[in-house]
């Protein structure tokens, strides 16, 4: 892969907010190529090589965050996605990271836009920790499958498996800290 100045992180996300949030800070370091919906993404992935992917998961058009996540699994089974999702976006997480997507960001709070280029440079730097220690816990599912079985040694059912636990301890640490604050 390319070094961080000239890698193409391409966004695809309809969230106009996420413009002055996430877009600005990021085309500081990165190409960034916008998408607002699966059409434009893949008529950017038809004519960029990308590096990584960042797929908001919660956008919905005729093809929704889970066309785009397949369509650019299909056209390059190597490229990293990293999904922006919100805390009840369980189901949709675990169903993304089944169609290929490698990880993903909370969005909204403070740290977002820290935690989206720490998982990006991880990428593009092909560090291979396995684990990243955040406040939402271990979660690193490194660059791709390629990597993911180098570092994990799991099989895909397996890897599913780890993924969906990891998320639901997640769920179930949140809702713990929500108790105790009521």
């Amino acid at each position: 892969m390319s070094s961080r100045a000239s890698s193409n992180l391409l966004i695809v996300s309809d969230d106009p907010s996420l413009g002055s949030t996430l877009l600005t800070p990021l085309k500081t370091d990165y190409n960034v190529l916008e998408a607002s919906n699966y059409h434009s993404a893949e008529e950017i992935i038809k004519s960029n090589d990308i590096d990584v992917a960042v797929v908001d998961i919660d956008y919905e058009n005729s093809k929704n965050s889970f066309d785009t996540i397949s369509y650019i699994k299909n056209a390059n089974p190597d490229v990293p996605i990293v999904m922006l999702a919100t805390d009840g976006d369980v189901v949709r997480v675990i169903k993304a990271i089944r169609l290929g997507a490698t990880d993903y960001v909370l969005k909204g709070g403070l740290n977002m836009v820290q935690n989206l280029k720490l998982r990006i440079n991880m990428i593009l730097n092909k560090e291979s920790s396995p684990r990243v220690s955040s406040k939402f816990g271990p979660r690193n599912f490194a660059s791709g499958n390629k990597m993911r079985d180098s570092i994990f040694h799991l099989g895909y059912d397996e890897y599913v498996k780890y993924v969906e636990k990891l998320v639901l301890d997640h769920l179930a640490t949140t809702e713990e800290d929500r108790s105790r604050s009521h």
